[in-house]
């Protein structure tokens, strides 16, 4: 009898040791959760509601920490699995105590829920197509003034990246220090990319998502109107042509990477280049590249060659379907941006 308690007592320990740390750790999610909760309820009780930018941003960090506990934000982006979480730099950083403390005094003493935050963060919104909560990532340079307007850069992402520009990425790092000191504002919207009907572009209200995250920047930081630039890799270099096209009055400039538009691939509508009459136009291309027919960008070129139109083609030799690792890198790039206004 003693060997056959003692053999229970034996198999048992290790079960009851496991069911105990699981629920030590899911308390300390649970406590995590209710930190988020507790934030919420703080704005509300000071008179705010789903309207404000700092209760938005801790929905939307829930959100994501919801997805992170249920393994979902790391998963890959095939299929249409686009990780739920944007950018892990940003979401380290608008997760931090430290950070939501921040916005919370900032609303609290009644000024803007980002005022006097720098560096790279994200800025959520409700999309006015179906009033589902969303965000941004956002590059403020480290001077950032309310006393004078600053040029926009808007970064489209390519497919299955999900709104992804990474701070600490060697392809788009130096990109975010010359912003930083040309005293450039970026923004990286996600496009409603995770639905399956945008998987393919930045049409239809993907595209309104786009305009609506461009004016929601607008109404929040001294943005220089005749100074907005548009670029954009891969699906985002379709969409850098596509939207930069139908809203020409919008943008000084456009470059779109490795992109695609003439109608003949993925089953996207052409491009209708005679809208880009007036508006520079720098094209970068791989000649290598085996996912986007470096093709597409000869012939949008030779288009716009054709209508006098203002266009700058560098074809990278012995590069693949990154050129954009190249490009913005090279702050010959960013100077070309700067140089136009509407």
């Amino acid at each position: 009898m003693k060997n056959k308690n003692y053999i229970t007592f034996n198999v048992l320990m290790p079960i009851m040791f496991i069911f105990i740390l699981n629920s030590c750790i899911s308390q300390i999610k649970d406590e995590q959760t209710l930190l988020f909760y507790e934030d919420q309820k703080e704005l509300y009780e000071l008179g705010y509601n789903d309207t404000n930018d700092a209760v938005l941003l801790i929905k939307r960090v829930a959100h994501y920490y919801k997805s992170e506990k249920r393994g979902l934000a790391y998963v890959g982006w095939q299929n249409n699995n686009t990780s739920s979480i944007y950018n892990f730099t940003t979401y380290n950083r608008i997760k931090s105590m430290e950070f939501r403390k921040l916005i919370k005094n900032n609303v609290a003493n009644g000024d803007f829920a980002f005022s006097n935050i720098t560096g790279f963060f994200e800025i959520a919104y409700l999309s006015d197509t179906d009033k589902k909560l969303d965000s941004y990532l956002i590059y403020i340079p480290e001077n950032y003034s309310t006393e004078k307007d600053y040029p926009l850069i808007v970064f489209l992402h390519g497919y299955g990246d999900g709104a992804y520009i990474g701070e600490h990425n060697p392809k788009t790092e130096t990109f975010l220090d010359y912003c930083n000191r040309k005293e450039v504002i970026l923004i990286a919207p996600n496009g409603r990319h995770w639905l399956p009907e945008h998987m393919g572009g930045y049409r239809d209200d993907s595209e309104d998502d786009v305009l609506k995250v461009i004016s929601h920047v607008k109404e929040r930081y001294r943005i220089d109107q005749k100074r907005i630039y548009l670029t954009g890799i891969s699906m985002g270099g379709y969409g850098t042509w596509y939207i930069g096209s139908r809203n020409s009055n919008l943008f000084a400039a456009i470059a779109p990477t490795c992109g695609y538009g003439t109608g003949k691939v993925f089953g996207v509508p052409q491009i209708d280049l005679s809208l880009l009459k007036d508006i520079p136009v720098y094209v970068t291309h791989g000649d290598e590249d085996a996912s986007v027919p470096v093709s597409e960008s000869r012939t949008m070129v030779k288009e716009l060659q054709k209508i006098n139109s203002q266009v700058i083609y560098r074809e990278l030799e012995g590069v693949g379907h990154n050129s954009w690792d190249i490009l913005y890198q090279e702050e010959e790039f960013i100077d070309w941006l700067l140089g136009y206004e509407k």
